[in-house]
């Protein structure tokens, strides 16, 4: 299949992580979740590096987690659902952890975990396109997200978009989810102005100071996720849910 991710260095210290894994860019952490998080690593550690810019070359931006690799975690136990499920919580949150400013170009629909990417980024513009589709569906699964995920969900979007996007579980039109808080700007001359947007957004940066940037970050995240405390019977409870959730699905079909 070849790379997952492509990663291009732009002007004005903006670098680029375009995803082009399978269809829909499903988040399999070793094939895609992983060198995203490397690439954001090497960023953070690059004093060159102004801004990270996330896009997709598919038509849908993120589907979400990958379900087969999902399946084998559950396959393999309580222990091995929950070292997947730990690994998912650390590399998804790898990008509102980043000190660098980074910004998303939703351009296609953005499902489950691949709405949390784009909420874990500090700007998002946004395609408006009945065919863009946006929601937190981890509820309609039975899939509980980890604290730290339900912390940048929280902090990046208002009660109503909770409401609507996270508690119903239902996607919906770009153009809605933009409506109750979801992305920063909702474009809709096409895909080329919803990158140049983000660029620009980005660009707009580099006048700000880099270590206060990620110091106000840091302060951000730390004190959303501090709601949402992680421990050891929460991990515990949403492994016993999964597997009770993929139990019941499995017995229903019998």
């Amino acid at each position: 299949m070849g790379e997952a991710i492509t990663v291009s260095r732009l002007e004005g210290g903006v670098v680029e992580i375009t995803m082009h894994y399978g269809r829909v860019n499903a988040l399999h952490t070793g094939e895609l979740l992983t060198p995203i998080a490397a690439a954001l690593e090497e960023a953070a550690g690059d004093e060159s590096v102004r801004g990270v810019l996330v896009t997709s070359t598919r038509k849908v931006f993120s589907g979400g987690l990958d379900l087969n690799e999902l399946g084998a975690g559950v396959g393999g136990g309580k222990e091995a659902l929950a070292e997947y499920m730990e690994k998912v919580d650390k590399l998804l949150v790898s990008f509102a952890t980043c000190p660098k400013p980074v910004a998303a170009a939703v351009c296609g629909s953005a499902i489950a975990g691949g709405a949390v990417v784009a909420l874990a980024c500090d700007y998002v513009s946004v395609l408006d396109s009945p065919q863009v589709r946006v929601g937190l569906t981890e509820i309609v699964l039975g899939v509980p997200v980890p604290p730290s995920v339900h912390a940048v969900i929280h902090q990046k979007l208002p009660p109503r978009g909770y409401r609507r996007l996270f508690v119903t579980g239902k996607p919906i039109p770009s153009r809605d989810a933009y409506a109750c808080g979801f992305g920063d700007a909702l474009i809709s001359s096409g895909p080329a102005e919803v990158r140049e947007d983000a660029l620009s957004w980005l660009r707009a940066r580099q006048a700000v100071s880099g270590g206060a940037f990620a110091a106000m970050k840091a302060d951000s995240f730390r004190d959303a996720a501090l709601r949402f405390p992680s421990s050891t019977d929460v991990k515990d409870r949403n492994v016993d849910i999964v597997l009770g959730t993929i139990m019941q699905k499995l017995n229903s079909k019998m």
